[in-house]
């Protein structure tokens, strides 16, 4: 009887549309996903026989030596099949906030609308060939978004930050600090004012998209890349939420940021890591930072600094 080979780690690409798909979270319990579980055993990486999971659901999905386990494939899948859908939803919500009724058309409103089609058909391109690059050559085809930021609009900014947002899911794939510092460039040219009142709920859709943005890349940096230089980009894309959400006053904004700090402070505090240390004590100096009006990166221990200097070049 010929013997079952077992697969190689879930390639990247793979990974990174299963994080999206499940929102960077556990579709158990929704709380951080940290491990690709394969359901039917390490026989193929397709999407369909994996699923995101806490390292908690991940113990009880792979328990042996009992006489059934206390997480089943059968349960994992009816958990993630649902997950799915309720992230499907919540993304066709938010898009939602985007579609407003036209009672009046004159030129500038069809200018707008045509313009909008045309660039998101030129990012839906950008990403095309975004995914079939590696990390090397991403920064410069992610650069080809530049053009459309003095085009920009809510619409735009969203298509935008969905992109962001998908490729944060891949920090844990060996993301350079560079392409980072692209992504937070891009946040801070991308994102709208708080300023008319008609477009707050869109405008809030986008932040929610930066907090998620930052607190996947502050996350998935220290728990999973161990790069402080790329968390503590993360933390800056949550710092400049906070400081919008100040200025703009939006208390709904402010609480979103402090909640993420919250969920980062207390994984980091897991008892079967011991190498997390120096990563909870940069979230800590960036949450003191927090009601600084300067973006710099703070000052760091010097133990902190030469670790962040080192990953800098990663």
């Amino acid at each position: 009887m010929a013997k079952k080979t077992s697969i190689r780690k879930v390639p990247p690409k793979i990974a990174g549309k299963l994080m999206f798909k499940s929102d960077s979270q556990c579709c158990v319990c929704q709380k951080k996903g940290d491990h690709i579980h394969h359901l039917a055993g390490r026989v193929s990486n397709d999407l369909d026989n994996l699923a995101l999971l806490c390292y908690e659901h991940h113990n009880q999905a792979s328990l042996t030596g009992t006489l059934s386990k206390k997480l089943s494939k059968e349960a994992i899948i009816n958990y993630r099949d649902h997950h799915y859908k309720v992230i499907a939803n919540k993304r066709q919500k938010a898009l939602n906030a985007f579609r407003t009724p036209i009672f009046k058309l004159d030129e500038e409103i069809l200018l707008t609308a045509n313009k909008n089609a045309i660039i998101i058909l030129e990012i839906a391109k950008i990403k095309e060939d975004f995914w079939e690059a590696d990390w090397d050559n991403r920064a410069e085809i992610l650069s080809n978004i530049s053009k459309f930021s003095d085009h920009s609009n809510n619409r735009i900014a969203f298509e935008v930050f969905e992109f962001l947002e998908d490729i944060t899911c891949q920090t844990r794939a060996n993301m350079p600090y560079r392409m980072a510092i692209a992504i937070y460039f891009y946040i801070l040219n991308f994102f709208p004012v708080f300023y008319y009142k008609k477009e707050k709920a869109k405008t809030m859709e986008i932040a929610h998209l930066a907090v998620h943005i930052g607190h996947n890349m502050a996350y998935d940096a220290t728990i999973h890349l161990r790069n402080l230089a790329v968390a503590q980009v993360g933390l800056t894309v949550l710092k400049f939420m906070y400081r919008t959400a100040k200025q703009s006053e939006v208390p709904e904004l402010i609480k979103m940021v402090n909640h993420a700090y919250d969920e980062l402070e207390r994984t980091l505090k897991r008892p079967e890591r011991n190498d997390l240390e120096n990563a909870l004590e940069l979230v800590k100096v960036f949450r003191n930072d927090l009601n600084e009006w300067d973006l710099a990166f703070p000052p760091l221990p010097k133990h902190l600094e030469d670790i962040v200097n080192i990953d800098c070049l990663k």
